[in-house]
């Protein structure tokens, strides 16, 4: 299967990639918002 469809499998590669880091970058933006919402409740007095 590889070997009769590698540009299939290398585009399946790249996609799964790029929603990885889709993926992460949005979790980052949230842990972000949820840091800075935290901080105007809490702050480090």
């Amino acid at each position: 299967m590889d070997d009769l469809y590698p540009e299939y499998n290398h585009n399946v590669e790249l996609a799964d990639s790029e929603a990885f880091e889709h993926v992460r970058t949005y979790q980052q933006k949230t842990m972000r918002m949820v840091g800075i919402s935290l901080l105007k409740h809490f702050p480090l007095a």
